[in-house]
């Protein structure tokens, strides 16, 4: 995935059609490199919806009572201090812990970065033989927790109990947390409150790759046409089959006098990436996003794409 922050125009130069120019360029850079997804935070919406980005999800910030942790009733399980030298068991943990729970949308971060980050502000972390959890103090009454992640019951108690004990100082825990994460039913109240959120704006660049690297519902077989227009990138333009089997979804092109048989779902960059990111089509077809399509298309698109994206970094 292709993040892109930081985009300006110098006060002077606003008015004129840069952002355009400077993102169409940045596109294609993105593209011209092979990245399959491009995502942003934006700080106006017109500008990259108009190049294909499309709002798609939300960075899931919550607060936490400290004590509500500490009463987290945990078993006795061997966790050990880590560091930069661990990096290389943290990074395949991770990666570990999102694949078997099925995440919707990991980010792992190169080891070099991880490293310096470590390195500047070192954190508060601990691996176990199932999961992994880093954590740091605000500055002032709170603790952050930068990760908390484990396949077990007992290693997730013994996590979220660990940073609970410092609720003698720590008063709030603040983490970008997904709409599933088990402590949500671990405090004795329900203490998990969300704070606003910024949403992120999701684009397509390489539609086969990016299907084909997906993921989709296991045991889910779907069969559908989907014409797309894609002005910017004119290799994801055409009408392409979207086969799901087994968990792996892939697109093919459509050419020829097939091209023109059946009634293929239509929707152009901004459309692909909301569906893409779990939006149901009776959403898309009110919002202008999709139109046309077989009687039974909608049904097999949303069974597909149904997901709850959530991305738990600001970047």
């Amino acid at each position: 995935m292709a993040g892109v922050a930081g985009v300006a125009v110098a006060p002077e130069e606003r008015g004129r059609g840069l952002g355009k120019v400077l993102m169409t360029a940045m596109l294609e850079k993105v593209s011209a490199d092979g990245f399959p997804l491009s995502a942003l935070y934006p700080v106006t919406t017109p500008l990259y919806r108009g190049l294909g980005w499309e709002v798609a999800g939300a960075q899931p910030r919550v607060r936490i009572p400290t004590e509500s942790l500490r009463t987290i009733e945990a078993p006795a399980v061997k966790l050990r201090r880590a560091g930069p030298d661990d990096l290389p068991e943290i990074r395949e943990m991770v990666r570990r812990l999102h694949l078997a729970n099925r995440d919707c949308g990991p980010l792992l971060y190169p080891e070099h970065v991880w490293r310096h980050w470590m390195a500047e502000d070192p954190p508060f972390a601990y691996l176990a033989d199932d999961g992994y959890l880093e954590y740091r103090w605000d500055g002032r009454e709170g603790i952050v927790v930068e990760y908390a992640g484990a396949l077990s019951e007992q290693t997730t108690r013994a996590f979220w109990a660990l940073v609970g004990s410092s609720s003698s100082i720590a008063r709030t825990v603040r983490v970008n947390l997904g709409p599933a994460d088990p402590v949500r039913w671990l405090t004795r109240e329900i203490a998990v409150e969300t704070e606003p959120s910024a949403q992120w704006m999701l684009r397509l660049v390489d539609a086969r790759a990016a299907v084909a690297g997906r993921g989709f519902p296991l045991g889910l077989g779907a069969d559908a046409l989907i014409a797309m227009e894609d002005p910017q990138l004119p290799a994801n333009t055409g009408t392409w089959r979207l086969r799901v089997r087994d968990g792996a979804g892939s697109l093919t092109p459509v050419t020829g006098p097939d091209a023109s048989r059946g009634d293929p779902m239509r929707m152009g960059a901004n459309g692909l990436a909301a569906l893409y990111a779990g939006a149901p089509l009776s959403s898309l077809r009110r919002a202008g996003l999709a139109s046309g399509g077989a009687e039974d298309t909608d049904a097999v698109l949303d069974a597909a794409f149904a997901c709850q994206p959530y991305c738990l970094d600001y970047f």
